[in-house]
């Protein structure tokens, strides 16, 4: 209704809207489908309501933090001969400051 009401979201109305809504037990239905065939444990399929950008961005960065986290990263380990020849680029910096 919005779109219809309010001038500055009228640009966002199409008439074939309407036809479209009629279809939308349809899609529900090829929506679930597919997540159904397609989510695992490994790779899940996430629902973000998108009625409020702000908490849609902020539960998509909470999952991708949260799995982030999960993956308990580490930096890669140094070799010790590595470390003898940062120490020794280091020294070489620090010479021609």
């Amino acid at each position: 209704m919005e779109r219809l009401t309010q001038p500055e979201k009228r640009w966002k109305f199409n008439e074939r809207d309407l036809e479209e809504r009629k279809l939308w037990d349809q899609y529900e239905e090829a929506t679930n489908d597919v997540l159904s065939a397609t989510s695992s444990k490994s790779t899940p399929w996430y629902i973000i309501p998108a009625d409020d950008k702000w908490y849609a961005r902020a539960a998509v960065a909470d999952i991708i933090a949260s799995h982030l986290e999960s993956l308990d990263l580490e930096y890669p380990r140094v070799s010790p001969e590595d470390e003898e020849k940062f120490a020794a680029l280091a020294k070489q910096l620090e010479e021609q400051e």
